[in-house]
């Protein structure tokens, strides 16, 4: 894989990203007694493509990511939506999401749901995913 290395990204290290990580992993499981390491919800893999159409919003100044799920029982069901903003003085933070499409029918939106969640999709090898846990004797 070839990296563009001129790019400015404001990125952390690793250790740090682990640290982050393993944090979350702690708040889930005490925030949800009886869940166990295979029920957290790690991260969330969005298409490329996604990123490229936000990208493309000339106006857009950020994004805001929602959580969503498609049904209230099932975690496996969880999303991000993505949505442009842009700045407006009118609001009080002084940013808007941009909801509809320049062409204002409902149907037409820029909110973008095409997330998927690890613990469906993951990179279970992943020094962020935490650590590899031992197999589980059969009894």
């Amino acid at each position: 894989m070839k990296i563009n290395s001129s790019l400015k990204v404001k990125s952390m290290p690793i250790h740090y990203a682990v640290q982050k990580c393993a944090n979350w992993r702690e708040l889930f499981l005490n925030t949800f007694p009886g869940s166990g390491s295979e029920d957290i919800l790690r991260s969330f893999r969005i298409p490329i493509e996604d990123i490229r159409n936000l990208a493309a919003i000339d106006e857009a100044v950020a994004v805001r990511a929602y959580l969503a799920a498609d049904a209230p029982d099932n975690p496996g069901s969880l999303k991000l939506m993505i949505v442009p903003i842009v700045a407006d003085t009118a609001v009080p933070d002084g940013e808007k999401d941009i909801l509809h499409g320049a062409d204002g029918a409902p149907d037409s939106t820029y909110i973008f749901d095409l997330t998927q969640p690890c613990p469906v999709l993951c990179d279970k090898a992943s020094v962020l995913y935490g650590p590899q846990e031992p197999a589980k004797a059969e009894e």
